[in-house]
């Protein structure tokens, strides 16, 4: 729901509240529609050499954890693990092949991959972040490392145990740094994340 005069939407009901209701979206056929560069071209035209495009793309965990309400996610990471990473193996998968469209011609831009502080405390354990985020945003890097072009992972909050773990997965850059000391949710300053790294 979006309200008249509000930057912010709400969502009131979703797609997916059991196991069955997953299956039936899983199996709706997925096919890539054609790309179209025109937008693309614009906003490059535009920049000039005062600025990067940037093609945003949300970390699997997000697109599974959105299709139904957030406990919901959380639940089914316990108790149906299994399936949640079979729905992450094929999320990853249709990323990627949108992906290899949007490749398909060279492209001046960088990337970035965001959302996955979903899977950081005080949402998610510290190893989830290993469990359900780097082995399907490490496929996505690799194929656009590979495409040379730059990645970048956007991930909110305590990060300390999931820096290295970003950097294994060969991303370029991330943001933010949330130190402590500066209010929010963040438990990495900028000294100890240059230590990190």
């Amino acid at each position: 729901e979006r309200r008249r005069g509000a930057a912010t939407s709400w969502s009131i009901g979703y797609p997916v509240g059991t196991t069955a209701d997953l299956d039936a979206l899983r199996r709706v056929p997925f096919d890539v529609a054609p790309v179209r560069y025109e937008g693309y071209e614009r906003l490059t035209d535009a920049l000039g050499d005062r600025g990067v495009a940037c093609l945003s793309v949300s970390c699997p965990w997000v697109v599974f954890s959105t299709v139904t309400c957030f406990e919901q996610a959380l639940i089914w990471s316990i108790t149906h693990r299994d399936m949640v990473h079979e729905v992450l193996d094929e999320i990853t998968t249709r990323i990627l092949a949108c992906l290899e469209a949007v490749f398909s011609r060279p492209l001046d831009t960088v990337v970035n991959i965001g959302g996955s502080e979903q899977c950081t405390p005080s949402m998610m354990r510290p190893e989830a972040y290993a469990e359900f985020v780097t082995p399907y945003e490490s496929r996505i890097v690799s194929f656009l490392r590979n495409k040379g072009v730059p990645v970048n992972c956007h991930c909110h909050g305590r990060i300390t145990h999931a820096l290295p773990l970003m950097i294994e997965a060969g991303f370029d850059a991330t943001d933010p740094t949330e130190a402590p000391e500066y209010g929010g949710d963040g438990d990495l300053s900028m000294a100890r994340a240059r230590e990190l790294v």
